[in-house]
């Protein structure tokens, strides 16, 4: 992989952590940056944490490169983060519903969808032949919802 194309991975994952980031903190109604403060204050730890279990459920990034993008922690951190929240989802159906809603919130995401769908243009012309037909019938069946 030439430097150019890493670089540009790098700024793509950048933009899903951000997002992520942006997400978790306005569902649990933090001010932009709380996220990322020194602090084991219960409300900004669980938001971190939430933040970790998305940004490995949507990035393919190391343990160790999502604690230095979320909270400035290391990889141990962000994998007791990941397990915590697998509990809670497991034990507490609240937790469940939070989880849930928040994984709406990103998928529906309008600057992730963008990213999706240029990612989805690139694999259909690289691996179906006849892709032209397929983008007319697809403008079509968004042009009549």
């Amino acid at each position: 992989m030439n430097e150019r194309t890493q670089i540009k991975n790098t700024m793509k994952m950048d933009t899903i952590i951000n997002e992520i980031i942006y997400i978790t903190e306005k569902y649990f109604n933090l001010k932009p940056g709380q996220i990322h403060l020194k602090t084991r204050e219960p409300k900004i730890l669980q938001v971190r944490q939430v933040a970790h279990y998305f940004a490995r459920k949507y990035t393919k990034l190391s343990y160790a490169k999502i604690g230095a993008k979320i909270g400035n922690k290391d990889h141990a951190t962000v994998l007791h983060s990941i397990k915590v929240i697998n509990n809670r989802i497991f034990c507490y159906p609240d937790w469940q519903r939070i989880i849930n809603e928040i994984d709406y919130k990103i998928k529906n995401n309008k600057i992730l969808q963008k990213r999706r769908s240029r990612l989805l243009v690139k694999i259909i012309k690289e691996f179906y032949p006849n892709h032209e037909m397929f983008f007319k019938y697809y403008t079509l069946l968004n042009e009549n919802n």
